[in-house]
């Protein structure tokens, strides 16, 4: 019985800390420039838990790409997969962790991805041109 308990209260404790985290949603940027970049990781988030893969498009710089698993991908070829296959079942992200450091017109954002008890990081080199920041880079790592 007492392994029992134990063993319920490790799997509470376990479930608890994994939902710990601040949302994308109640970070506080520290200035205009950080909410113009938490608004455009609020626009990623959306698009990948709608599956809109031509919006998730849109907020990369021509010549942007993803690093899967240190593998560089075209944004473009990286949507008209994403379009194809049947990325539903993966499920969608809780977005929690932002983390944003800027310099001038660059900036490096950190978020991460929680489905359940997994969580993958998502780290974004982005580049602020023609008023808008835009996303040039985007590395994940599966594992």
């Amino acid at each position: 019985m007492k392994k029992f308990l134990l063993f319920g209260l490790v799997i509470f404790s376990i479930s608890f800390l994994s939902a710990c985290g601040t949302p994308l949603q109640e970070y506080e940027p520290k200035n205009e420039m950080e909410k113009e970049i938490k608004n455009l990781l609020i626009e990623f988030a959306q698009a990948r838990n709608d599956y809109n893969a031509n919006k998730m498009a849109s907020l990369f710089t021509d010549t942007g790409r993803l690093i899967l698993d240190g593998r560089p991908i075209p944004i473009t070829e990286y949507a008209s997969v994403w379009k194809k296959s049947d990325l539903k079942t993966a499920g969608q992200y809780k977005w929690i962790n932002p983390k944003i450091l800027m310099k001038d017109t660059i900036a490096e954002a950190g978020l991460s991805g929680k489905q359940g008890f997994f969580s993958l990081p998502f780290n974004f080199k982005l580049i602020h041109e023609n008023n808008r920041w835009k996303i040039s880079e985007l590395s994940v790592s599966t594992g």
